[in-house]
């Protein structure tokens, strides 16, 4: 996608800002530059071009190949089931699905967005099981509804930070739930984000989470003045500095469970821990952000999802995946079995249950995929297309992400290509975006 945009398109930029904000559902358009449009996106072409059916012009417009930044598609009446099982890929993709079968060479899953899928074996990082569906508590779609700020504004979904300040926002939550969304900046980062927060400005140490990320690296904090005079409880330290993200950005999702007293963080879909609180949980529900940066640096929060969740499935995903020579298997329970997954066979009831086979067993022993919490796939294959980028990021609405060559859209289906399982045709109302990747050259810049 190369190109710029025209003097209608240019002209038109200005009026669209007053047209997205239109209380009726419409796809949302980030150009290069500072304009948007919204409407509705009929047409992608093979090219990256596009065709939008928009408000302010007769006849649908033709936007050039290169002029798009993001497309974010409006929410669909279509309800999408995401699956129990989620299927995690060597690029780093996730797949939420039902499991279908498993020969020696492919594993076949239902998905809510694809249909049925066979992906190749040799593609599979890891299966996570036991998950169930999570409820969207807050989308962050409605503006600067409902938040406190003087330092931060929004635009085309996304909550950018244009001074040092705060950003917050009182919840009601239920005993688990989940926090997810994109952090990304421009410049040196310097952010605090805080959970479970009372927000109240009188206390000189309120009961919360906190989280840091700046030059040094990442922490996560449990602040409790409460704790022997210890006002800062650490759960972990990450020596990851910024510029070992790609692009800028990360995504951050962090799960509570106040019924355990737990907490657990991912980083671009890797469980980094999974902590354990002294004392109880906090309470409360507020949700703040804190840019303490100059004016020459920004962060952005996009994507941002508030969920609830059963924690049940999540409570081995802190286990080391081991030998990556062979497969591992890790139960309900907490305990494991090295060998090799051999087969996914379906029961009663469609009801799969996972056939693995031990060198320390005589016979290949059979679990229900409801009594399985993990199973981590050998990584027998330097696949060199893990590593490589591709130039578009697709978002799922039901949490997963994929990461294309390119893509076309006609009527309700949209054809990709992706690098580890082929072409593949989704359907629109599972999107929730479609981005460009920043050139090879900005990421390789930063290596």
């Amino acid at each position: 996608m190369t190109g710029t945009l025209n003097s209608k398109l240019r002209r038109l930029g200005t009026l669209a800002l007053l047209a997205s904000c239109c209380p009726c559902a419409a796809d949302e358009l980030t150009l290069n530059g500072e304009a948007r449009l919204a409407g509705t996106v009929t047409a992608i072409t093979e090219n990256g071009g596009v065709r939008l059916q928009s408000p302010l012009a007769a006849e649908p417009l033709q936007l050039r190949p290169g002029s798009l930044k993001k497309i974010t598609f409006a929410e669909s009446p279509e309800t999408l089931s995401s699956g129990t099982t989620r299927v995690k890929l060597l690029s780093g993709d996730i797949l939420p699905c039902e499991l279908k079968g498993l020969d020696g060479d492919s594993l076949k899953v239902g998905t809510s967005f694809s249909g049925e899928l066979g992906i190749p074996r040799s593609a599979i990082s890891s299966l996570e099981l036991g998950i169930l569906s999570e409820k969207p508590l807050y989308v962050g779609t409605d503006g600067m509804k409902g938040w406190t700020t003087n330092a931060w504004r929004f635009k085309d979904g996304t909550f950018s930070s244009f001074s040092s300040g705060p950003l917050s926002r009182a919840f009601e939550l239920p005993d688990q739930y989940i926090i997810r969304f994109r952090l990304s900046w421009k410049g040196m980062p310097n952010i605090r984000m805080c959970f479970a927060d009372p927000l109240d400005q009188q206390l000189k140490s309120p009961d919360r989470y906190l989280m840091q990320f700046n030059n040094s690296g990442f922490t996560l904090h449990r602040q409790n003045s409460n704790s022997a005079g210890r006002t800062y409880l650490p759960f972990t330290t990450l020596t990851r500095r910024p510029d070992s993200f790609s692009n800028s950005q990360m995504n951050v999702e962090v799960r509570v469970d106040r019924t355990q007293s737990m907490v657990w963080l991912y980083l671009d879909g890797n469980l980094e821990g999974r902590f354990t609180d002294a004392t109880s949980a906090p309470k409360s529900g507020g949700i703040s952000f804190e840019s303490n940066t100059g004016n020459e640096s920004e962060h952005r929060i996009s994507d941002f999802r508030i969920l609830s969740w059963d924690a049940t499935g999540d409570r081995h995903r802190t286990e080391d995946r081991g030998d990556k020579k062979s497969d591992a298997l890790i139960d309900a329970q907490g305990d494991r079995y090295s060998g090799r997954l051999e087969s996914v066979t379906l029961g009663a009831n469609s009801e799969p249950s996972l056939v693995f086979r031990s060198p320390l067993l005589e016979e290949p022993i059979v679990i229900p995929a409801k009594k399985v919490s993990t199973v981590f796939f050998a990584d027998i294959k330097a696949n060199e297309d893990k590593d490589k980028v591709m130039p578009l990021i697709l978002t799922l609405r039901d949490g997963g992400t994929l990461k294309v060559a390119g893509c076309t859209l006609s009527g309700d289906d949209l054809q990709v290509a992706h690098p580890l399982l082929g072409p593949m045709t989704l359907k629109r109302a599972s999107l929730l975006s479609i981005e460009q990747a920043p050139p090879a050259s900005e990421t390789e810049s930063k290596e």
